[in-house]
């Protein structure tokens, strides 16, 4: 392989946004559904709380709603009359589209 044709590869400062969902939400990405069970305060107590947060679902929401692609954020602590699908009415709906 010549350095032509070899993949650059990234940097230790880029290498944690290239693996990140939000660097790779496009229009043609299948349906997600993302489920919290509540929104907890910030800053997180420790870092899987940080990386499973409910805010982090709220913007990977934002990024697929920019790019187009379906994205359902279930958060179970929500107002009353948000939606708040259940994981089987979720994949049903995709899968049969009702």
């Amino acid at each position: 392989m010549n350095s032509q044709t070899r993949k650059a590869t990234p940097t230790r400062h880029e290498h944690p946004r290239t693996a990140c969902i939000l660097a790779h939400v496009t229009r043609d990405d299948p349906p997600v559904l993302l489920a919290f069970p509540k929104v907890e305060p910030l800053p997180a107590t420790n870092a899987g709380s940080a990386i499973h947060h409910a805010m982090f679902g709220m913007k990977v929401k934002e990024k697929a709603d920019a790019a187009g692609a379906t994205c359902v954020l279930r958060i179970k602590d929500q107002k009353p009359g948000v939606d708040r699908p259940k994981p089987e009415a979720f994949l049903l709906k995709q899968w049969t589209g009702n």
